[in-house]
């Protein structure tokens, strides 16, 4: 197999910037909730079971290593308001528990030239589509995105007319293919069967294929991205994320019960959120698919001051535990103190 070049793909890419991801935010948790009432949506209230109380669900892959025994996975607050500032992740990177509004992002959105063209040549433009669109399943985005500290900056997307068939014959190439025990027979036998099921439709399997190993393999693509989102361009089509290696895959138990509406108060239909789960699937750990990015290695825990590089061993337990909430660690008093303007608004007593 050649290696893939980014500058070889023929899929166009859009990117949305952090300006249209911060309005996104607003209206997200602004707009859409006012029309909620005080009974809040359904994804406040996914949020308030699972991250506030004694009944919040806490990381369990952290506390088969011991570090975070009891700590949440996402951390909301009592009595804090339901917005970006509040909510607090667990990221699977650093074991950092750190704020949604301070993950900013971008995203990149790759399709064949005639989407595009279709778009520019409507009165609303390429904004009429981005809004609506993003809009229905903006939370389960802010999701993925926050349970990842670095690495995380850009999230691409490609748009494809595959539905749910194709979709997860697709991810279960890859998924395959990176665990690199095929013959080259074998490889070319399953490649073919999803060009021919991908055939006369946008993407064809060979483009989307080429773009995937792009970017995870190629240095000039400036990133490698934890999960690459498949958006469905059809009207009820589902979507679903491939992911770089299992540790960006959200355990089961968080997203279990993640809603699947599109959290529009005038909307009848109660799965119609695009991202399926179910569909997703991961490359394995070390593929030859995926460029050595992450130089730092496996999982680390480091000091909860973002920037800081101190770094959790548990031979000599570097960091020290905030002695209120037990739920962050830090490399000193100074740091500690550096934080308390943004930890403050997650720390609290457990019950």
């Amino acid at each position: 197999m050649q290696p893939a070049q980014i500058s070889e793909c023929e899929l166009v890419n859009h990117e949305i910037g952090e300006a249209t991801v911060s309005d996104l935010i607003q209206l997200t948790f602004d707009t859409v909730e006012k029309k909620w009432g005080a009974g809040g949506s359904p994804y406040q209230k996914w949020y308030r079971s699972i991250a506030t109380g004694k009944d919040a669900i806490v990381d369990k892959r952290s506390n088969e290593e011991g570090i975070f025994e009891n700590s949440r996975l996402i951390a909301w607050k009592k009595g804090k308001p339901f917005d970006a500032e509040n909510l607090f992740f667990r990221t699977v990177d650093t074991g950092r528990l750190l704020p949604m509004y301070l993950a900013d992002f971008r995203m990149q959105f790759y399709a064949h030239t005639s989407f595009w063209e279709k778009l520019d040549a409507i009165d609303s433009g390429r904004k009429g589509w981005i809004y609506p669109t993003l809009s229905s399943y903006f939370h389960q985005i802010l999701v993925l995105r926050n349970m990842h500290d670095t690495g995380g900056a850009d999230i691409p997307f490609i748009l494809t007319a595959w539905d749910d068939e194709r979709l997860e014959q697709a991810m279960n190439y890859w998924a395959d293919l990176s665990k690199g025990e095929w013959s080259e027979e074998e490889q070319r036998s399953r490649y073919n069967e999803c060009d021919a099921a991908c055939r006369r439709i946008l993407p064809c399997f060979p483009q989307a294929d080429l773009l995937v190993r792009a970017l995870l393999s190629d240095p000039k693509v400036g990133y490698v991205p934890p999960y690459i989102i498949f958006h469905s361009v059809l009207p009820k089509g589902n979507s679903c994320v491939l992911f770089t290696k299992p540790s960006h895959f959200p355990p089961t138990y968080l997203t279990q019960d993640l809603p699947t509406s599109c959290n529009s108060p005038n909307c009848t239909e109660i799965e119609c959120a695009p991202i399926d789960m179910s569909i997703s699937r991961s490359l394995v750990d070390n593929s030859n698919l995926v460029r050595k990015w992450d130089t730092a290695g496996p999982k680390r825990v480091l000091c909860n001051l973002w920037g800081c590089e101190v770094q959790h061993c548990q031979d000599s337990d570097k960091l020290m535990r905030c002695q209120r909430c037990k739920e962050v660690l830090y490399c000193s008093v100074a740091h500690q103190r550096l934080d308390w303007n943004v930890h403050k608004n997650v720390c609290e007593k457990k019950l």
